[in-house]
């Protein structure tokens, strides 16, 4: 069950954080994406920035990639595994380095974790 205010059910008792935005679906449950103050997201941006630059990456990618990609670690880590969101990302890239379209990849994977079972 949500509740306004608190984080699904597989948190602990009384762990209460901001629940905003897109709604995600998980096991029939209704998730909300937590969403981070404009301070941390712009700290974020400038990070990417330059690590893109460092990469020798298109300026353009950390912006296209955002969205997706959040959405994506959100849903990993809110349902079959925390530990795996960021190396879930990681395949993404891979898949998307190799020519795989990011935000079809990024649904399907969406849809896997929600309906996944150990």
């Amino acid at each position: 069950m949500l509740v306004a205010g608190r984080r699904p059910d597989d948190a602990r008792e009384g762990c209460v954080e901001r629940w905003v935005g897109q709604v995600f679906r998980r096991e029939g449950v209704t998730m909300a994406q937590h969403k981070d103050d404009p301070e941390t997201m712009a700290q974020m941006r400038a990070w990417l920035a330059q690590v893109a630059q460092s990469l020798d990456l298109d300026d353009s990618l950390p912006g296209r990639a955002e969205q997706p990609v959040l959405d994506l670690i959100a849903e990993v880590a809110h349902g079959p595994s925390r530990p795996g969101a960021p190396l879930t990302a990681f395949l993404l890239g891979v898949a998307v380095g190799r020519g795989d379209d990011l935000n079809t990849r990024a649904d399907a994977l969406n849809t896997l974790a929600a309906d996944y079972r150990a």
